[in-house]
């Protein structure tokens, strides 16, 4: 059987400033903190392989993590966080048109198609989690750490609890309710059940390494 520490990125500029980050956003020095404690957490776990979004908030991130548990990096775009609409990156969050395109992107949510202009929606994220899915599966590795980011994350939770028959308005409720921390660890296990989902999840956003910072 197959394990998957999913892990979400320290602490970034974009998640404390006040513009809507791009890919090159950095960590902050209370997320290059959380990442070293997230590497001494896991230098007991038997992982393999680290496999990091492209974005350098994830990369400074693995890179800390592989330096404490001397292991090897691969970049993936496939867990790269949920692409933004171009009128967003870089801009304020008070703007007037990065505000009107978060407004109209949560209110039309519910239909799987809409796209105010270059962003990725529903259904592209509902696809990007099955491929992602199914290149985990055909890795060669039984332990695997990924680090990524948290909207994506709760895609792939969504789309492994309920397959591809996912809703949007399943998937609106995972954004809703299942909160992701910075460096949290979320577990998965492949299993070969007969369950409509080939995964169990074993933990959600476990950050007790971080509680006292």
């Amino acid at each position: 059987m197959k394990t998957v520490y999913f892990v979400r990125h320290g602490e970034s500029e974009g998640n404390v400033g006040e513009l809507w980050q791009d890919a090159d956003a950095r960590l902050t020095e209370h997320g290059r903190a959380q990442a070293g404690l997230l590497g001494d957490r896991l230098i007991s776990f038997p992982i393999e392989i680290i496999i990091a979004s492209d974005m350098r908030r994830a990369l400074e991130t693995a890179d800390i993590v592989a330096d404490r548990i001397k292991c090897s990096i691969e970049h993936s775009a496939l867990f790269n966080e949920r692409r933004r609409p171009s009128e967003q990156l870089g801009k304020l969050k008070t703007d007037e048109v990065a505000e009107e395109a978060e407004l109209l992107i949560k209110t039309y949510f519910n239909k799987p198609a809409f796209r105010y202009s270059d962003e990725e929606n529903f259904c592209d994220l509902k696809d990007r989690a099955k491929e992602l899915i199914g290149f985990l599966e055909k890795r060669n590795e039984k332990h695997i750490l990924v680090v990524t980011h948290a909207i994506i994350m709760r895609i792939i939770l969504a789309y492994i609890a309920l397959g591809h028959d996912l809703t949007a308005e399943e998937g609106k409720q995972f954004f809703r309710t299942f909160h992701m921390e910075n460096t949290g660890i979320t577990t998965i296990l492949q299993n070969e059940g007969d369950n409509k989902s080939s995964w169990d999840l074993l933990t959600w956003n476990d950050y007790s390494h971080i509680s006292n910072i």
